[in-house]
């Protein structure tokens, strides 16, 4: 196998400005699908950032951004979220990639080192996923990185203000 184009990590100080600068660029693709918690900054702001960067390697969270190995080049982020450990070890995944990178591979890429990370470091038993249902995008991006859809998740998670439905897709450890 090929070696990634891309590598995965944590973000530094430095990365504020390219980090905004695609955040921003990408708004409009990204901004339907984001959450974020209420009274919480706007996810294309630098206090997101700051948190991002604040978050970035905790007990409960792991952070990275996506870097392309060939220019160095901030092509997006992957956060595995919510890591629970003791008989869950789990955690549910997060990720976006700026709009001029996508279609290229590059976020099939960063999920497989994501969760080779997951399954082997972090020793994690169960990764989830949560799909606005219609994100054809992810859906695809997911099946291909081996994941599962177990079902929707009733109001799971509040999009711009809107409590709302998600398909719940999932990948074991044990499923290769």
């Amino acid at each position: 196998m090929p070696e990634p184009r891309v590598l995965l990590r944590a973000p530094v100080p430095g990365d504020a400005e390219p980090y905004l600068a695609l955040r921003r660029a990408s708004r409009a693709e990204l901004e339907p699908f984001e959450a974020f918690p209420e009274g919480g900054p706007d996810p294309f702001t630098a206090a997101a950032f700051e948190r991002f960067l604040a978050t970035a390697e905790t007990p409960r969270r792991r952070r990275r951004v996506i870097e392309r190995r060939a220019d160095g080049a901030l092509l997006g982020a992957v956060s595995l979220t919510g890591i629970a450990r003791g008989v869950l070890q789990s955690a549910v995944l997060d990720y976006w990639l700026g709009s001029a990178h996508v279609g290229r591979g590059y976020m099939g890429e960063a999920l497989a080192l994501a969760l080779r990370s997951a399954f082997g470091e972090l020793g994690l038993q169960r990764v989830e996923a949560l799909v606005l249902p219609g994100n054809e995008r992810s859906r695809r991006l997911l099946g291909r990185a081996g994941f599962t859809l177990e079902g929707v998740a009733r109001g799971a998670v509040r999009v711009r203000g809107e409590w709302r439905d998600h398909e719940r897709w999932a990948r074991l450890a044990h499923d290769g």
